[in-house]
């Protein structure tokens, strides 16, 4: 396995979202950044082994480490939790 995420799922997601990325960390264990939507700025950090995709909510300012997590498939099309 080479040094960088496979970000396939995570780029088709964001594009399906309307989403920019912005990766401020990215390596074979997971990749972190912002994403810029119509939501505004959001941190993410992705999994590539497991595609799960955790994203900040926008009352983390009001209550730390409040964050919801989408599960993708390998076309980035989110997928049912559990």
């Amino acid at each position: 396995m080479s040094g960088r995420a496979d970000v396939k799922p995570l780029a088709r997601w964001a594009i399906q979202a309307g989403c920019t990325l912005r990766f401020s960390r990215r390596a074979a264990d997971g990749v972190e950044g912002i994403a810029t939507g119509a939501q505004g700025e959001q941190r993410f950090r992705y999994d590539p082994a497991t595609r799960a995709l955790e994203l900040a909510s926008a009352e983390e300012c009001a209550t730390p480490g409040a964050t919801r997590v989408l599960q993708l498939n390998e076309y980035g099309w989110e997928q049912p939790a559990g």
